[in-house]
């Protein structure tokens, strides 16, 4: 009562036009905000994106707003006749479970499996809340979200990433993931292991027990990675459990931003020593071929040094003459391996040497006092020897035969031109002799010389062109295989 009569009084004595205008603009205000509330509430309700459900807390559907009606297929009207087991699927066990901590606490929120008025079974996200939760029939608000494509991206997400750890971890190649500053091991994969021989998880809780003979070749890789943020396919050595050094080939991939790195290992060990294996096959049988052609070169020269012997026997011209053939093409394949002999490829030699060699030397044994200049334009090509053998004594047969009988008076000029490009080799003889008879036909030769140069161009696949003008002019075409 004195309270009441004190503020009465403090009212009357401060009572005035201001005090007027606030009085009245606070009940303004009250009014003001329980309409706004009211009409809030109103279109929260009705324009929520998700299904929203006033209930009695025995499950008796009271009122429904627009997206429940069209997320469970039922008009405005038929949701009155409706209770929970129309709505949840009675299998679903969690729904006990819920109703009991929703009775406890007043509110819960999980998952439920709901079922359309068609029969269609949706997952829902659930939040209720429950009035008054003591009494026996307290009223409830249900809000449902349809979450089926959440769940099946989830579902799916979830089988991607069982997908990918089966591949990471069953890949054929050693995978890993390392911190970068720690040098923690994150994750590795089988192969890894296997390569190692430690398990998982002693890789993954020390992996500084993974010992690199040679340390030098992890702290330069190490470096390359952190300037240039990758590295590919580099050789390493590692030391595993039982202590054996096994070869890896690594690739790694720096992500600064995550704070580690990401590689792959392959290992080589087999296979780096089955190439040491075929190395060393490889230089004993190059040693042996070498040796071989070391011989052939020996024998031929015995065989020349024998013609040139049972000749001095002869005094018939022709006799010598044939012997002197004879001892030319011997000299000619018997230099043929000897380029072989000291080359480091057996299979292929610098046909530009050899050919300058043989023409030098065909021209001195023929050339003593005579006045035919010759000129060589020879490239240097390399040569398949099973090319170069039977080439070399087509020049030595033409070569010769030019010498000998294209120039009577012992003037003149000849020429060899060598060279080639990506499809073929060209090789032409030509000289400003007397040229060749009217009559001359290779296929009806009788000179042994000229048969051996048909037969050897046939053999490498070669073509041979004769021109006679002004001389002779030979051109053979031989395709590269």
């Amino acid at each position: 009562m004195v309270y009441h009569a004190l503020f009465w009084q403090k009212t009357y004595i401060q009572w005035n036009q201001i005090e007027y205008k606030h009085f009245y603009g606070l009940v303004r205000g009250v009014w003001l905000r329980m309409v706004i509330t009211n009409k809030e509430y109103e279109f929260a309700f009705n324009n929520c994106p998700d299904a929203i459900l006033l209930t009695l807390s025995d499950g008796t559907v009271l009122s429904a707003n627009p997206s429940a009606c069209e997320l469970f297929g039922y008009t405005e009207d038929e949701w009155c006749d409706l209770k929970r087991s129309d709505l949840v699927d009675a299998t679903d066990s969690r729904t006990s479970v819920y109703l009991e901590a929703r009775k406890k606490e007043g509110n819960v929120e999980g998952e439920l499996i709901f079922i359309k008025k068609n029969g269609e079974k949706f997952t829902g996200h659930i939040k209720s809340a429950l009035k008054q939760p003591e009494k026996s029939l307290g009223k409830a608000c249900v809000i449902i979200k349809d979450i089926t494509e959440l769940k099946r991206a989830e579902e799916s997400l979830k089988k991607n990433k069982e997908k990918y750890y089966d591949l990471f971890y069953n890949a054929r190649v050693g995978i890993f993931r390392c911190r970068i500053n720690k040098m923690e091991l994150l994750d590795v994969n089988k192969k890894i292991t296997e390569l190692s021989g430690y398990t998982k998880e002693e890789l993954l809780n020390d992996v500084s027990i993974v010992k690199f003979p040679y340390p030098e070749e992890i702290e330069n890789i190490m470096r390359k990675l952190e300037e240039e943020g990758f590295i590919e396919n580099h050789e390493v050595h590692i030391l595993d459990k039982m202590g054996n050094i096994r070869t890896a080939l690594v690739s790694f991939k720096l992500y600064p931003e995550e704070d580690f790195f990401e590689g792959t290992v392959v290992d080589i060990t087999k296979r780096k020593e089955l190439e040491l294996k075929l190395q060393k096959s490889l230089e004993e049988k190059e040693i042996l071929l070498k040796e071989t052609h070391h011989r052939v070169k020996n024998n031929l020269a015995i065989v020349s040094s024998m013609i040139n012997l049972q000749s001095s026997y002869f005094d018939d011209p022709e006799a010598l003459n044939a012997f002197k053939n004879i001892q030319d093409r011997a000299n000619s394949m018997s230099m043929i391996h000897e380029r072989l002999y000291k080359s480091k490829d057996l299979k292929n030699i610098n046909f530009g040497e050899y050919l300058t060699r043989l023409c030098n030397n065909l021209y001195k044994t023929y050339t003593h006092s005579t006045n035919i200049s010759l000129k060589l334009n020879i490239e240097n090509l390399s040569v398949k020897n099973d090319v170069a053998v039977p080439l070399g004594l087509i020049v030595n047969e033409l070569f010769t035969n030019s010498l000998k009988y294209a120039f009577p008076d012992e003037n003149g000029n000849l020429q060899v031109d060598f060279r080639g490009n990506n499809e073929m080799y060209m090789l032409s003889i030509k000289d400003d002799g007397i040229g060749l008879p009217e009559d001359f036909g290779i296929e009806k030769t009788n000179s042994l010389g000229l048969t051996l140069v048909k037969i050897l161009t046939e053999q490498i696949n070669g073509t041979l062109e004769i021109e006679s003008e002004n001389g002779t002019k030979w051109l053979i075409k031989i395709p590269i295989s």
